[in-house]
């Protein structure tokens, strides 16, 4: 049943639009994202393949449901419209490996895949890689509170666009025939040592 139609774009009403996302993001260094070998859709823009440089990957940083948070903001200039793009994500953990983890997230720009909890009628929406053209940087914040009930002592990870590199388009969705040979393709490119 269709409850409206736009661009060509048809909305299925028994579909609706579910929000958050799954409990684990991926981030690439957005250097190596930029040397990689990305395979567009021709026909819709999204991205269908990521091969990275040798000995480059993604790294998983794990979380539990509902710890990940993903927000994009429009920033109107005066000649061009641009977007920000923040991924949240809530690591329950303090052990040491971790914190040299982190230390590595302060120094570098960063691209990250979310897992969506909604895929849209045709699939292209459960993976988006936001950061693609300028990175993200995690942010200055207070990244740990132990008085923060919710976060268990663990840590509070930001990773934004900054205020001098705003990405030129919304989030890419990243979908290589369908969910399962998706998530596949990403795991398989998985840094054997996961956060």
């Amino acid at each position: 049943m269709s409850c409206f139609s736009f661009a060509n774009i048809v909305k299925d009403c028994t579909d609706p639009v579910t929000n958050g996302q799954g409990p684990d993001i991926w981030i690439m260094l957005h250097e190596d994202y930029q040397n990689s070998v990305i395979t567009p859709d021709v026909t819709d823009g999204f991205v269908t393949g990521i091969t990275p440089p040798s000995g480059k990957y993604l790294y998983k940083i794990q979380g539990a449901e509902g710890s990940v948070g993903v927000s994009i903001d429009v920033r109107r200039g005066a000649f061009r419209t641009t977007f920000g793009h923040t991924v949240i994500q809530r690591v329950f953990d303090n052990q040491q490996d971790l914190k040299n983890v982190l230390d590595g997230i302060y120094q570098e720009r960063w691209v990250a895949i979310v897992k969506n909890n909604h895929a849209g009628t045709d699939s292209t929406g459960k993976f988006e890689i936001y950061g693609t053209n300028s990175g993200l940087r995690a942010i200055a914040e207070t990244i740990r509170a132990t008085d923060n009930a919710d976060l268990g002592g663990g840590y509070q990870i930001t990773l934004q666009s900054d205020d001098n590199s705003d990405e030129s388009e919304l989030p890419v969705s990243f979908l290589d025939t369908d969910i399962p040979t998706t998530l596949a393709a990403i795991e398989a490119l998985e840094s054997p040592t996961d956060v």
